[in-house]
């Protein structure tokens, strides 16, 4: 049965809506619509605003990067006119061994010319590139770096976070000490 005709006992009732029901209705639809219509230009805000902080984030990544990078290419240059000037003055000695510290300074040289002309993303791909050409070599550097690294941390003392610059020299006439000890040095 017919749940207008249950209640009234009309079939007919109900199929001419109330004029306030028909407006109430249509002016939900309006506020609804204007909700949705806000809510999407919210987000599409948000999201403005979030691609706005990502880009501000990455922009200082690469500032600081960059800085990072002509830094270190800095530093390198400098060592590279030591070796340099270290050459020269085995040149004037006429000292066979000059050319050694000349060549590690024409490496550093490279190198340092190398880190100021190339973005983070060129090295990257640079790297990428040795590392597909020569994977032999590449394996072989991990496997030194990690015998170094194993040896410095087997050199530092199990419990010591850190060296205490402040304690006081142990002297060798101190009676505390026995022979054969460490003198914390």
């Amino acid at each position: 049965m017919d749940i207008r005709r249950k209640h009234t006992g009309n079939p007919e009732y109900g199929k001419k809506e109330n004029p306030d029901i028909q407006e109430a209705g249509n002016k939900a639809r309006e506020n609804a619509d204007y909700a949705s219509q806000k809510a999407q230009e919210v987000s599409g805000t948000a999201q403005q605003k979030a691609r706005e902080v990502y880009h501000d984030v990455e922009d200082r990544g690469k500032n600081m990067v960059d800085e990072q990078k002509h830094s270190l290419a800095g530093e390198i240059g400098v060592w590279g006119s030591a070796l340099h000037d270290t050459a020269d003055k085995l040149r004037q000695r006429r000292d066979p061994m000059a050319d050694i510290p000349d060549n590690a300074a024409r490496f550093l040289d490279k190198a340092s010319h190398y880190l100021d002309e190339k973005t983070p993303e060129d090295m990257l791909r640079d790297t990428n590139d040795y590392a597909r050409h020569h994977p032999l070599m590449v394996v072989g550097g991990m496997f030194a770096a990690g015998l170094v690294l194993a040896r410095v941390l087997k050199a530092v003392p199990a419990g010591h976070e850190k060296l205490e610059r402040d304690s006081e020299p142990v002297s060798r006439d101190d009676p505390s000490v026995k022979k054969g000890e460490s003198y914390g040095i």
